[in-house]
């Protein structure tokens, strides 16, 4: 009996083990959200931007559409005529689909004036990319890229493609859709080829050469040409409701799991909302994503960038008692904003008010030098280096006795250990906490016909 509990205690501890580190893979990397406060009226749909510097808000109960230039920091509405279904970017113009599906809004994206192209059928989406604006007849069978420059039909494929707007988007010149049947990528460029998806997907997301596919069993393809080079499987019940690719990645948010994320091609890496329903999604350069909270009917950003990485840790005390901290940090985005020493001081056991010094790079390090105050008998030395994305971390360097002492101040320095991202551990605490009344259930219930099978051998 006591070696079956011992036996089972240790295969909950392994599995606990192995759930934590999983998390810890998957959730690295995105700072937290940021609300952007731009003060419209009516109620959200969909965020989309031209992958720059502008970010367009279609509204579902209003005939406008929200331009937010985000280099100058200016929100405006243009009247459109009917709220907008969706929104895609081609040579300076926004293109946004007006409800009924008969007619696009063309927004002159300097001059902000508004044209409106009557279509000759009902248009299901759109797809845009720097050579034009695709549009989808599923009546008709037939894409068509539209010039928004001269309003002129510039490429026409009779084909049939999905009628969902999650389910097409353009690259490069290309066009990419699912098709009816959902279990293929169709390519439209100088012809038409298909790939077999081994499975139904339900969204699709292209950047540059590569186009990202979404199954509905929540694995995430990477296709190139006609090639599947990696194949990423999300967590369970992830159901991503909106996805947009930028670069070399896709970035997505789910409603069930309350969560946005990112795939590219070493895995994936998430944040947990605590407050936001993150309903749509879209991404700009450099790492800039920004979702709608369907909660709130709030826009919201946050940062796909890496933490700084503090390394090389140094104190080293002078005659006069003055201590140099001396240490190296770096930065994975190459985004790093400041480098500062807070200080925890002490008189005897009596801790006084803790403050900050900032550093200072010099030769490759960043560099202070702190003098004890009159009485200070020991100070706490930890740095905090924060980037441009709102990344902070935080590390004990080591601490500084000036009580008299026959050898002078002693020092004790920590070693090194790996950096963490504050924002992951709330993640984690409250991933975990989700897991405890799984396993407890799993332990009960072995218990439990352990037990059973004892009585019956009585017998």
């Amino acid at each position: 009996m006591f070696c079956g509990f011992a036996g089972l205690r240790a295969s909950v501890v392994l599995l606990l083990i192995g759930l934590l580190f999983l998390l810890v893979a998957g959730v690295e990397g995105l700072s937290p959200p940021r609300l952007v406060e731009l003060g419209f009226s009516g109620t959200a749909l969909r965020v989309d931007t031209d992958g720059d510097s502008v970010v367009a808000l279609a509204f579902r109960d209003r005939d406008v559409l929200g331009l937010y230039y985000m280099d100058i920091g200016s929100y405006l509405e243009v009247k459109v005529g009917a709220p907008v279904v969706m929104t895609v970017f081609s040579k300076n113009f926004a293109a946004a689909l007006l409800q009924g599906g008969g007619r696009i809004a063309l927004v002159d994206l300097d001059s902000k004036k508004v044209d409106t192209v009557e279509l000759e059928a009902s248009a299901s989406s759109l797809a845009g990319d720097d050579t034009g604006v695709y549009v989808v007849y599923p009546r008709l069978g037939r894409v068509e890229k539209l010039d928004p420059v001269s309003r002129q039909v510039a490429a026409s494929w009779n084909v049939r493609v999905s009628e969902s707007i999650k389910a097409v988007s353009a690259a490069d010149g290309v066009f990419y859709g699912l098709s009816e049947s959902l279990d293929e990528l169709i390519t439209l460029g100088d012809g038409v080829s298909r790939v077999r998806l081994d499975g139904l997907g339900s969204l699709v997301k292209a950047s540059g050469r590569a186009v990202w596919v979404v199954r509905g069993d929540d694995t995430v393809l990477r296709i190139v040409g006609s090639a599947v080079t990696s194949k990423t499987p999300l967590p369970s019940a992830t159901f991503v409701t909106d996805a947009v690719a930028l670069d070399d990645k896709l970035v997505y948010v789910s409603v069930s799991r309350r969560v946005v994320g990112v795939v590219d091609q070493q895995g994936f890496r998430e944040s947990r909302l605590a407050e936001q329903v993150p309903v749509s999604v879209a991404a700009s350069r450099p790492y800039s994503i920004w979702f709608l909270d369907g909660q709130s009917n709030k826009l919201y950003l946050l940062f796909d960038s890496l933490p700084p990485v503090i390394s090389e840790k140094r104190l080293e005390t002078s005659a006069d008692r003055s201590t140099t901290v001396r240490v190296r940090v770096g930065d994975p985005d190459n985004d790093l904003d400041k480098v500062m020493v807070q200080l925890y001081e002490y008189q005897g056991t009596f801790p006084l008010d803790p403050r900050a010094i900032p550093m200072d790079e010099v030769g490759g390090f960043w560099v202070t030098v702190y003098r004890p105050g009159e009485g200070v008998t020991k100070t706490e030395f930890f740095v905090n280096a924060t980037d441009k994305a709102g990344n902070s971390v935080l590390e004990k360097i080591g601490e500084a006795d000036y009580r008299s002492s026959p050898t002078g101040v002693q020092v004790t320095v920590v070693e090194t250990t790996a950096p963490q991202n504050p924002a992951t551990f709330p993640i984690l605490f409250s991933e975990m906490l989700l897991l405890v009344p799984l396993i407890l259930v799993a332990t009960l219930f072995v218990f439990a016909r352990r037990g059973r099978r004892k009585k019956g051998k009585k017998r």
